[in-house]
């Protein structure tokens, strides 16, 4: 079982138990969350590779980069407004403190302009002819995308742990 074994006395502590049963608006809420979190990581993924590669990669290497970085920002701006309802919009919202509701529906509308600014830049910058900005802009357009999901990601999880919801990757 979980819990160890009878015959030695303490053994088991620490180990992983199921979670307990999550009831359906819960559920929503937080896979919802999830799939947007899956999605603003792939961000940070992606600007990463552009990060390693931006001085020595060719410019078919550096427009690849920048075209999975404008499909990880325009994915997650997607998700942004499934994720917005289901936290503040559920039957949840009510259980959070003001403070956490007021800073989360001020979060939202940065990530989203966040979003979708990096969406227009690199649309722009995945175009022919541009390598040069996305080797001396581009690494720049893609932080500020990471920071704003990071900013998002901690108000977000304060949140949902102020609403009892619990979810991992956040």
């Amino acid at each position: 079982g979980w819990g160890g074994s009878a015959a030695v006395p303490g053994a088991g502590r620490g180990c992983a138990r199921p979670e307990p049963k999550v009831d359906a608006v819960s559920a929503k809420v937080r896979n919802s969350c999830r799939v947007l979190s899956e999605t603003l990581h792939t961000i940070g993924e992606a600007s990463a590779r552009l990060q390693r590669d931006v001085r020595t990669g060719t410019e078919a290497v550096l427009i690849s980069h920048a075209r999975i970085v404008l499909s990880s920002c325009s994915s997650s701006l997607r998700g942004v407004e499934r994720a917005k309802t289901g936290m503040l919009v559920s039957p949840l919202a009510a259980r959070a403190p003001a403070p956490r509701k007021r800073a989360l529906e001020k979060s939202v509308p940065a990530l989203q302009s966040a979003l979708d600014r990096c969406s227009t830049e690199f649309a722009a910058m995945s175009s022919p002819g541009k390598y040069s900005d996305i080797r001396d802009y581009g690494v720049n357009s893609s932080l500020r995308a990471q920071v704003a999901a990071q900013d998002f990601e901690n108000t977000a999880l304060s949140y949902l742990q102020s609403i009892g919801v619990k979810v991992r990757p956040f």
